[in-house]
């Protein structure tokens, strides 16, 4: 039986898509492909994309729970904002503290007490110039464990909701 174009395409998606091991690949139908659409539809679902998408936003991800690496990144993005040109790295150290606090939580809830405090006596001065950041980072040598946390409303909200970090379009795209 011979394939047209578009089922050959739409099969090939599916096997990169499965072999990849992305999680809705198994869903991915050659009836649901919709190789053509009209410029309107077009049009809308470009302007949907690129106003909901996730192109940008940044998320950090416990892939790796090796306290080395941790810091090893840490320190590059670290180093990598502080080589950044202006606007770009006024910008961009915004970044830094929920990232470093997340990634101390983070180091703690994996059982990493010494790691996590080596890596808060590595860092810490970074934030030392800002009120709310210090109250914040002196309050983490406290916390040994998870268990921890709910003890301290400041961090735990921190840890249970999001930290918005507002960048503009061009230092995003330095990133």
């Amino acid at each position: 039986m011979k394939k047209n174009r578009n089922e050959m395409v739409a099969a090939a998606v599916g096997r990169y898509l499965k072999g990849r091991q992305y999680m809705d690949c198994d869903s991915f139908k050659k009836s649901d492909v919709k190789l053509q659409q009209s410029v309107a539809d077009f049009a809308l679902n470009g302007t949907v994309a690129s106003e909901t998408g996730a192109k940008n936003v940044l998320s950090y991800s416990p892939v790796n729970k090796d306290a080395q690496a941790v810091e090893q990144q840490f320190s590059k993005l670290k180093n990598f904002i502080a080589d950044a040109c202006e606007p770009f790295k006024s910008e961009l150290t915004f970044m830094l503290f929920p990232m470093f606090v997340h990634l101390y939580l983070e180091l703690i809830s994996n059982g990493q007490k010494s790691s996590a405090q080596k890596f808060h006596s590595r860092h810490r001065s970074t934030f030392q110039s800002s009120d709310q950041y210090r109250m914040i980072t002196d309050m983490l040598p406290s916390i040994t464990s998870a268990s921890d946390v709910p003890s301290h409303p400041h961090v735990k909200e921190f840890r249970e909701n999001k930290y918005s970090v507002k960048l503009s379009d061009d230092s995003l795209e330095y990133v």
